[in-house]
């Protein structure tokens, strides 16, 4: 089940990925050029802190007034490749989603490589995701904060300090 359903997550972020309603790090608006980044830090089996500029964030309307389908992902490669995703579904803009391993309309991860994944579906995992700034069609803001845990090993990472930032490309935006 909990298999499912992390590849339905990953398949919800990936549609909205290669949708037409992607923002590919900078607005085409020549005079408001926003860059788009993603930092937090991170702690527990593994520390540090994430910082990356390659940023892909999908924004979509679930058709309800204020209820909207928000998917962040990011990759930095220095000094290794890490991924870092989130996907909320049904969330306010602004507004906060709690997620935990029953929570099928959030989920987040953390790839650290070396057959390490860190996921919010399971058992005493989760986290919030908090948009505190939506400029329709133009930018998106927030904050997150996720205890993630490797369902193979166990072990736990604590993301802290999380915000993201990322103008929306009009030309490729949805319109709800």
């Amino acid at each position: 089940m909990k298999k499912n359903l992390i590849f339905l997550t990953l398949l919800i972020t990936l549609a909205l990925t290669f949708s037409s309603c992607i923002n590919r790090e900078k607005s085409n608006d020549e005079d408001n050029l926003v860059t788009s980044e993603v930092t937090f830090d991170y702690s527990g089996t593994l520390s540090g802190s994430f910082s990356s500029d390659s940023v892909y964030v999908a924004v979509d309307d679930l058709g309800a007034s204020g209820l909207w389908i928000l998917s962040v992902n990011s990759v930095q490669s220095l000094p290794q490749v890490y991924n870092f995703g989130f996907t909320a579904i049904g969330i306010d803009f602004p507004g906060c989603l709690n997620i935990d391993q029953t929570n099928i309309y959030g989920q987040s991860y953390f790839d650290a490589g070396n057959n390490q994944l860190f996921l919010s579906s399971v058992n005493e995992a989760g986290g919030n995701i908090t948009v505190e700034e939506f400029i329709e069609q133009e930018y998106i803001a927030g904050s997150f904060a996720f205890t993630l845990i490797d369902s193979a090993s166990q072990d736990t990472l604590y993301i802290i300090n999380g915000l993201f930032h990322a103008a929306i490309d009009s030309s490729l935006y949805i319109t709800p």
